[in-house]
């Protein structure tokens, strides 16, 4: 299901949905259409480019809507780098962030900075989730037979440092949880779901001119 279509099931009314070529430089036309609309909430699937462009015409245009998400583009260090005071109030989405509440991931990116010297990204921490879960799969079934491990493997449930592990009939992820994000006073804040949540978000965004 996507995003529109998850809104609409919501009871949300979409008034502008529009995709835009690779490579989009200048967003004028599009945010003054937005703009003309005044919608409550501005979400758009980006890359860092298009997500620095938008964010700047947004201001430069003067679009004000409560709350602005910007992803994967808007969810990157550099983002916010970039952008400074321009970037606060952003939501995102992520598959990880390297300070959430699960089990040895402290101890994970603390190892992680030593051999590498930076903060690990979510490709990191799935394989090293991934390899516990295949390390506890082989405990269990005591072998490494294809078919006994598909068994375990199907059943198995576990929370590692990317996350909970659970798959349904189809062998399909059921059990991770994407977390939403909110950049706030230059930190990136989880806000979403409530149980990872490692702040409140900052709602409704103020308007460029009250900022």
């Amino acid at each position: 299901m996507g995003a529109a279509e998850l809104a609409r099931s919501k009871g949300m009314r979409v008034v502008f949905q529009e995709p835009y070529p690779k490579g989009t430089t200048d967003f004028a036309a599009l945010l003054t259409k937005i703009k003309a609309l005044d919608p409550d909430v501005f979400a758009a699937a980006t890359y860092f480019d298009d997500a620095v462009a938008v964010t700047r015409q947004m201001k430069e245009l003067d679009v004000n809507p409560k709350m602005l998400g910007l992803t994967v583009g808007g969810d990157l260090p550099e983002f916010y780098d970039l952008l400074k005071q321009n970037a606060e109030y952003v939501y995102g989405a992520s598959q990880w962030e390297p300070h959430l509440p699960y089990p040895g991931l402290g101890e994970f990116v603390e190892a992680y900075k030593k051999e590498f010297g930076r903060e690990p990204v979510y490709h990191a921490a799935s394989v090293y989730g991934g390899c516990l879960v295949f390390a506890e799969a082989v405990r269990r079934a005591g072998t490494l037979d294809t078919d006994r491990l598909r068994d375990v493997l199907l059943k198995l449930e576990m929370r590692t440092p990317f996350g909970d592990y659970k798959v349904d009939a189809d062998g399909f992820q059921i059990g991770h949880k994407m977390v939403m994000s909110q950049w706030q006073d230059g930190r990136k804040v989880i806000v979403w779901p409530e149980d990872l949540a490692t702040g409140k978000p900052r709602f409704p965004t103020p308007s460029w001119s009250q900022r």
